[in-house]
């Protein structure tokens, strides 16, 4: 059953895997709402922020990961 809702979900694709398991099956564990994806990302960023005391980007470019 397709998800529509998913976060990752983009018309007639995932954005998250190679292939769209819910129209395969009844359950894809990458699942989540577009609102719970706001969430968890607004989470992770807050706890960046407090353990290394700089922005998400500053913490990447850091440590190489991204070129800025």
């Amino acid at each position: 059953m397709i998800q529509e809702d998913c976060f990752a979900y983009w018309p007639s694709r995932c954005k998250a895997l190679k292939r769209m398991i819910c129209a395969e099956q009844d359950y894809c564990k990458f699942y989540k709402t577009k609102e719970q994806h706001k969430t968890d990302l607004f989470n992770s960023e807050a706890r960046i922020r407090k353990l290394y005391g700089v922005s998400p980007e500053k913490f990447l470019e850091e440590r190489g990961i991204i070129d800025d």
